[in-house]
């Protein structure tokens, strides 16, 4: 314990990461493995902020967010199938207020993260079948639950930290078209998810990258976002390359823990990197998104290989189907405001 005390709070962050994504998949490929990959997709998105998890007030706060959210997406779901033009109109005003609210407070981003999911998976499952709605809510339920335990699990074990690092700043300027333009973006993947299941990872995927505020050049946008992209889904060819030798679930749950710290070590900046934050969490989100569907299944076949390797290329061409649809519409949207200015001036 003396020496967990004296490590830097950077690298207690990577061991929590990394001890807590391994956990949770031996535990939830284990005991829920028709639903593990996300359960474990979940666990990285409430561990993955530089912070400590809430405690047991805040939770069931949390968990009430969470049952509205879903509940509101067994709804569209619906509307979607009786209306079809109404639950699109109802999904884009929803959108726009859910992403507007993590963008301005990102202390905030878990919430937003749960309604863009009630908006958009459990929306989409609920138009299959109204059973499959609920059985998702009920799975997110448990799995935020479960998500949440292994956090304080793992904060237990490597010491619990009271400091709080904020890596996104809050936007100050085009507050209200950064919404508006990430619900325009989200639409195409959303309706193929609302065709085919399948594109779920490719709505968690998009959904992250329609919400960059990046202003430097599209060239080197393009760049480093294909670059994340390509991170992860080497990661996830070498992951997937090794555990062909042994299709074991705890000779699994041992390398993605090494894999998760490997990446984690520059995402938290205890080894030096030229890239920030977010270009990592793409890299480790794209590891998890692509590898957890994969085994899944525990026949190793051709048929899964072929499946994941049409994710990766869906997953490239979301990427940078992403980039050039944002500096596209900021285009557009930047003329529409300087036409309107200058008609405004010839007016007055």
């Amino acid at each position: 314990m003396n020496a967990l005390v004296s490590l830097p709070v950077a690298t207690r962050r990577v061991y929590r990461l990394a001890f807590g994504m391994g956990l949770a998949t031996l535990i939830s490929y284990a005991l829920m493995p028709d639903f593990a990959s996300i359960f474990i997709l979940l666990v990285l998105f409430i561990m993955i902020p530089p912070m400590p998890p809430p405690n047991a007030k805040a939770l069931l706060k949390l968990l009430l967010i969470l049952i509205i959210s879903t509940s509101w997406g067994i709804f569209l779901g619906l509307t979607l199938s009786l209306i079809p033009t109404i639950g699109l109109i109802l999904f884009g005003i929803g959108m726009v207020f859910t992403i507007g609210l993590g963008l301005k407070k990102p202390e905030l981003g878990i919430v937003s993260m749960l309604f863009i999911v009630g908006q958009t998976i459990v929306a989409a499952m609920s138009l299959t079948s109204a059973s499959l709605g609920i059985m998702m809510m009920v799975m997110m339920l448990g799995g935020f639950i479960f998500a949440f335990f292994m956090a304080w699990l793992s904060h237990l074990f490597l010491l619990r930290e009271n400091t709080v690092e904020n890596f996104v700043q809050p936007v100050q300027s085009n507050s209200k078209w950064i919404p508006i333009r990430a619900t325009i973006i989200m639409l195409p993947p959303f309706l193929m998810v609302l065709q085919d299941l399948f594109f779920i990872p490719l709505l968690i995927k998009g959904s992250l990258l329609a919400q960059q505020i990046d202003k430097r050049s599209v060239k080197q946008q393009v760049i480093e976002l294909m670059l994340a992209t390509l991170v992860g889904v080497t990661v996830t060819i070498i992951l997937w390359n090794v555990l062909s030798f042994w299709p074991n679930l705890i000779f699994f749950s041992l390398c993605l823990t090494l894999t998760v710290y490997l990446l984690a070590c520059p995402l938290y900046k205890v080894w030096k990197s030229g890239y920030d934050f977010a270009f990592w969490q793409n890299a480790l989100v794209t590891l998890i998104i692509l590898i957890g569907p994969t085994v899944q299944d525990p026949v190793f076949s051709d048929d899964i290989q072929s499946k994941m390797w049409v994710r990766i290329g869906l997953f490239f061409s979301i990427s940078l189907y992403s980039i050039m649809a944002v500096n596209i519409l900021d285009t557009l949207y930047t003329l529409w405001r300087n036409n309107k200015k200058t008609k405004t001036q010839w007016t007055t």
